[in-house]
């Protein structure tokens, strides 16, 4: 058997693509956005960029609002009762993105006002009012800008 020890794999202009730590690990520079990998089976690749969600946040959504974690989010802002806007770091590409959105309190809720710069999500009640969640969370899958 024969190894090859290397610490840096680079690019013929000298731009390092790979960096290999002493653990093994290994870091990849850039990757495109046309990376594939194959399925579990073999048969089929996928795009690993389209596949991975853009943005995610937890937020506290009573009293004074508050992120407890996030990717890709910048602000969220109460807009009003069970209303909240919600801002991206790094914008869409166009606005048709896909959001998912929970909270603690009432289940589900739903987003409107979407756009490239983030998006508006509400919380109802059962008896059709709108209402504070203890806590909120959102993703979104799509295009980057």
């Amino acid at each position: 058997m024969s190894n090859l020890l290397v610490q840096n794999i680079k690019h013929t202009n000298n731009t390092t693509a790979q960096t290999i730590d002493t653990s093994g690990r290994t870091t990849v520079s850039i990757m495109n956005n046309d990376t594939t990998f194959r399925s579990d089976g073999g048969a089929v690749t996928q795009n690993l960029v389209q596949g991975l969600t853009k943005s995610w946040i937890n937020f506290v959504g009573t009293g004074t609002i508050s992120i407890n974690d996030s990717l890709n989010f910048s602000s969220i802002n109460d807009e009003d009762t069970g209303q909240y806007a919600l801002t991206f770091t790094n914008n869409m590409g166009n606005a048709n993105y896909s959001i998912d959105t929970h909270d603690r309190n009432y289940g589900g809720g739903w987003s409107d006002s979407n756009g490239t710069s983030g998006f508006d999500t509400r919380r109802r009640h059962e008896n059709n009012s709108y209402s504070d969640a203890s806590e909120v969370w959102a993703s979104t899958h799509g295009d980057l800008a």
